[in-house]
């Protein structure tokens, strides 16, 4: 505690004293108890009820008792040089000033805080608490006793209110009611006591409120850039005095930090609320809503709402969160909020792949790094905010000098994925030596994997960018039936590109609901947004066998899935593939939206024996196989794949190398998973399994 406030309160309590000697010496001229009875008495006595019944004890009668009795008088000029004496140690850095300017507290409010405070300061407060109540178990102050003590008959009334639940002092909690003594009690005969934190506050040694711990974080508010401070200004200069404001626009457009920003520049804090967090009682809740309102004020904070799911109970939460609190309060969306009470709405921008470059520029001098000619290839890649990119660059530095393969591999980690329960990661383990496919096919995927390594160039240095009206996705179909090296092509692009590869299951996605197939898409893209990876959508007829003439409103709606789908992954930055059994089932005015077009075809027979002989690795033991016997065998690269695993574990469980017999073996039992018949026209000497 500092001097200031020892002194302040040493000559807060002196005052305080007189008062209650005061009061004390006429509550004795009405008073005509026995001392030696008192400690017993089990009833009220006769002279206590006249006293009630003739309404000496009204203030009115009190108040004459001091303008009239010549002692009185004199106490009265002692109590009047002693507040005056307090308040020339109260100068305006004081907390008390302080408190007292932020909640707008009248002289009767501050006087109300510092009787709380008493027994904090000084236990005997509470024996004197006591004794002018007339009642030993009311050792607190009661709004009754402040009423008396700091009250004229001029301003009860509004004395009284400011006690109440609209008053600042109950309102933000800087007093709370304690128990009643029994039921029935008058709420006026509550203790009141200071609110956690309230007393050191006053005291000069700080404050907190840990009731708040469990509902509020840190923002994030580290390093934000040229670029975030920018941002900040134009938010400010938007949303002017606004106590709301709904940060509109894509994850990635570092509205957290904006947030942030822009409340340091109005000299406060940010603090993140989450609304998953509060309690589920509307009462709680409300207490909860006060109480921040209180360390807004007292702790110069800002409040931030991160986006919620769209009609969740956190998103109610959230918006009950912004009616209720006083503000400043920052809320982030991607689309404009509903608003009961007045909000600035202001959207915010990703930064754009140019400014992205010169904020991985700034963080990596920040950081002493340099990464030369490796940023237009991370731009293209990630689309990250510049949080994210400063973790980039901080983890990347962790070991030493940033290089440019390390930086990529960490980006690819940081970006993250959030959506397993629709999409399915897959590590890739083929090269470009591992397919069999026909020269067409493999040039097709080069280019692909060409476009999607040269987007810096194209997009940026030739300025192609600007002239794309649908976007810079990167969009394929691979068509071909099962088996024939779709997901196949689609890992060896993963691995060419050193991307994360995701496969997404369309049949999961698509939702008999209307709206939900949407929702659900949504949902996968946002999520891949920033990591650029590669999205797989397998089983890409659950979506377009919906599709048929439009004869009712199911038809449209099934169109409108399909439009949603191809202009997702038109605007989607990275790589996108569909994967389809039937291409003849995708309209051709939707195969003129998708950029690359990769038919794979069922293996001819001299690409089934290349499969077969690429399928065994160098190190698994081979005997007699006859690979062109093999080939004649009309079967996919998938089920090959599956024959020679089993077969290995065929020749394996008999202890020697792996045979014809044992590959024959094999294809029976997926030609019976297949429901494949057995034909002496393919399987020649093996047919009657004499392998």
């Amino acid at each position: 505690m500092s001097a200031g406030c020892h002194v302040w309160v040493e000559a807060e309590m002196a005052w305080l004293r007189a008062l209650l000697e005061r009061r004390s010496a006429w509550l004795r001229s009405l008073w005509k108890h026995d001392r030696d009875e008192d400690w017993k008495r089990l009833v009220i006595a006769d002279e206590e009820a006249d006293i009630a019944l003739s309404g000496a004890l009204s203030l009115e009668r009190e108040w004459s008792y001091y303008r009239e009795k010549a002692e009185a008088q004199a106490a009265g000029a002692r109590i009047e040089a002693l507040r005056r004496d307090a308040d020339a140690q109260r100068g305006p850095d004081l907390p008390a000033s302080r408190l007292a300017r932020l909640f707008g507290l009248s002289p009767f409010g501050e006087a109300a805080l510092v009787a709380c405070l008493a027994p904090e300061w000084d236990p005997s407060f509470s024996t004197l608490y006591g004794y002018v109540q007339d009642d030993i178990r009311r050792r607190f102050p009661t709004a009754h006793l402040l009423l008396a003590l700091f009250a004229s008959p001029e301003n009860v009334a509004a004395c009284h209110a400011e006690l109440g639940d609209g008053g600042p002092l109950m309102r933000y909690r800087l007093l709370e009611a304690g128990a009643a003594e029994s039921a029935g009690s008058p709420a006026a005969a509550r203790p009141l006591l200071l609110a956690p934190g309230i007393a050191h506050y006053l005291l000069g040694s700080g404050h907190g409120e840990p009731r708040l711990a469990s509902i509020l974080r840190g923002a994030d508010s580290g390093w934000r850039g040229t670029w975030v401070e920018e941002a900040a200004e134009r938010v400010l200069s938007r949303a002017g005095n606004a106590a709301r404001i709904n940060l509109t626009g894509p994850a990635n457009a570092a509205k957290e930090l904006i947030a942030a920003a822009v409340a340091g520049r109005m000299g406060r804090r940010l603090m993140v609320l989450d609304p998953a967090r509060l309690p589920g009682s509307e009462t709680e809740r409300l207490d909860l809503y006060r109480l921040l309102d209180r360390e807004v004020r007292l702790a110069s904070l800002a409040c931030y709402v991160p986006p919620q799911e769209p009609e969740s109970g956190a998103a109610r939460l959230a918006a009950e969160a912004a009616e209720c609190l006083e503000g400043p309060i920052f809320l982030d969306s991607t689309e404009r909020l509903p608003a009961p009470r007045p909000m600035a709405v202001v959207p915010v921008s990703s930064p754009s792949r140019s400014q992205q470059k010169a904020i991985w520029r700034q963080a990596l001098e920040n950081a002493n790094q340099r990464v030369d000619g490796a940023l237009d290839s991370l731009v293209q890649q990630f689309d990250f905010s510049p949080a994210t990119i400063r973790d980039a660059v901080e983890e990347a530095s962790l070991p030493g000098s940033v290089q440019p393969s390390n930086l990529w591999q960490i980006c690819r980690r940081v970006s993250g994925w959030k959506l397993e329960d629709l999409a399915q990661r897959i590590t890739p383990h083929y090269g470009w030596e591992d397919i069999v496919l026909g020269a067409d096919e493999m040039r097709q995927l080069r280019e692909i994997a060409a476009q999607v390594g040269h987007r810096a160039r194209v997009y940026e240095e030739w300025g192609f960018a600007a002239r794309l009206s649908r976007g810079r996705g990167i969009s394929a179909l691979f068509s071909g039936p099962s088996g024939t090296g779709k997901t196949m092509a689609a890992e060896i692009l993963a691995k060419a590109l050193e991307l994360d590869l995701y496969v997404i299951d369309l049949a999961g996605v698509v939702s008999k609901y209307i709206g939900e197939t949407e929702k659900n898409l949504r949902r996968v893209f946002d999520a891949a947004e920033q990591s650029g990876a590669i999205l797989f959508f397998d089983e890409a007829d659950a979506l377009f066998g919906k599709r048929s003439e439009v004869r009712d409103s199911h038809d449209r709606y099934a169109n409108i899935e399909v439009n949603y789908l191809l202009q997702k992954m038109e605007q989607y930055q990275g790589l996108a593939i569909l994967s389809t059994n039937r291409r003849s089932a995708l309209d051709k005015a939707f195969s003129r939206r998708l950029r690359f077009l990769v038919d794979f075809p069922f293996p001819s027979r001299e690409n089934r024996e290349l499969i077969w002989r690429k399928t065994f690795p160098r190190q698994a033991p081979l005997e007699d196989v006859d690979f062109s016997f093999l080939a004649r065998l009309e079967i996919a690269g998938g089920n090959i794949r599956n024959i020679a695993v089993n077969a290995a574990f065929l020749a394996s469980a008999e202890g020697g190398a792996i045979q014809t017999g044992h590959i024959m073996r094999a294809v029976r039992q997926e030609y019976a998973k297949i429901d494949k018949l057995v034909t002496e026209a393919e399987f020649g000497p093996h047919y009657r399994g004499k392998e």
